[in-house]
């Protein structure tokens, strides 16, 4: 595989502001966005054909981690040994999908007769096992026009001021079931790039469980990890990155939603949030957190992974609120995933 269709790749999934920590850390320029790197790398670079095989782990890197909705799952020892057993049986399914893996199928190939899902590749890493499914989904944009814009309307649109065209595009997945050597908590990472539904999102993690229930002969994604009271906690807890949005109920039943830019002040500091909740008679209840850390990497270079625990806002309401996936975004590998992961779980004992 060449080092431009790597970058092709890495064009497809990695966000731009991510990419930054990324090259850096490789001693690697960037141009302006996405599209000028590519061009720039199809012209010819030494600097990138030298740390092609960096590039390729960096890529293989962010599909297990990058830009994913995450559910946890917490085993019985007899479950995690029996599952770590079976996974010594999975073999990569032979097709178009593994025959490429890390590089992304461009759409022209998304065509046709696929497999709705299938193990593209299997990562045995020093602490854990990586299953990767790949799957063809869809996406949608919307773009309004004005009528004006046109010649000629059919007669049914001519009463129209604007009209809103929607274009379809296939693209890529890769869900990960990742099963720890130590502990007893499994994940599945469902992706989740930007500016994709939510609601597909969880229907994609749900078929995956169903999928990997049939592939390994048992299902162990009954016990999952309930994140709502982990949002208190994070909240109260200062020391626990930026939040940068921060939804909750008031005493009066007011809904509250503030937010932050990521170089701005921390939601729980910030002057207006503290005068507001000074006043009132109840604490707030805190429904949809945002946290974002900055972390230092080689060459002065920053990341800023987040996490989002989105619940809803009458779930205050209900004796034992029930949340069970966390998105977690802008990872610039599997250092900067771990370290989320971890400052999160550990908020599962308070």
């Amino acid at each position: 595989m060449s080092t431009v269709e790597i970058i092709r790749s890495l064009s497809e999934r990695m966000p731009w502001s991510v990419s930054h920590s990324v090259f850096s850390n490789l001693d690697l320029g960037r141009r302006a966005n996405w599209d000028k790197t590519l061009a720039h790398a199809e012209v010819g670079d030494e600097s990138y054909e030298e740390k092609s095989t960096e590039l390729l782990n960096a890529l293989t890197e962010h599909l297990l981690c990058g830009e994913k909705f995450v559910r946890f799952y917490e085993l019985e020892e007899e479950q995690i040994n029996s599952l770590r057993s079976e996974l010594d049986y999975i073999r990569i399914d032979s097709n178009i999908f593994s025959s490429i893996y890390p590089l992304i199928l461009p759409e022209s190939q998304l065509s046709g007769d696929l497999p709705s899902l299938s193990i593209s590749a299997i990562h045995k890493l020093e602490d854990g096992i990586a299953l990767v499914l790949s799957s063809r989904r869809y996406t949608y944009s919307r773009k309004k026009f004005m009528k004006d814009q046109f010649e000629e309307l059919p007669k049914e649109l001519s009463k129209y001021s604007e009209i809103i065209g929607v274009s379809y595009r296939k693209y890529e997945a890769f869900d990960i079931l990742w099963v720890p050597s130590k502990g007893n908590v499994i994940e599945i990472r469902a992706d989740y790039p930007e500016g994709k539904e939510l609601e597909q999102v969880e229907q994609a993690i749900n078929k995956a469980e169903t999928f990997l229930a049939q592939k390994l002969g048992n299902d162990y994604f009954g016990n999952k990890i309930n994140f709502f009271p982990f949002i208190d906690s994070i909240y109260k807890n200062k020391d626990e990155g930026k939040i940068i949005e921060l939804g909750f109920m008031v005493s009066n039943s007011a809904q509250k939603l503030e937010k932050s830019r990521r170089d701005g002040t921390c939601c729980r500091v910030e002057a207006y949030h503290l005068s507001g909740i000074k006043g009132l008679d109840l604490p707030i209840e805190v429904y949809r957190i945002v946290v974002m850390w900055k972390r230092e990497h080689y060459n002065n270079s920053y990341s800023r992974p987040e996490v989002g625990i989105h619940g809803r806002s009458t779930q205050t309401l209900e004796p034992h609120p029930y949340l069970t996936g966390i998105s977690v975004s802008r990872c610039g590998g599997l250092e900067d995933y771990n370290f989320v992961k971890d400052r999160i779980l550990r908020h599962r004992c308070k």
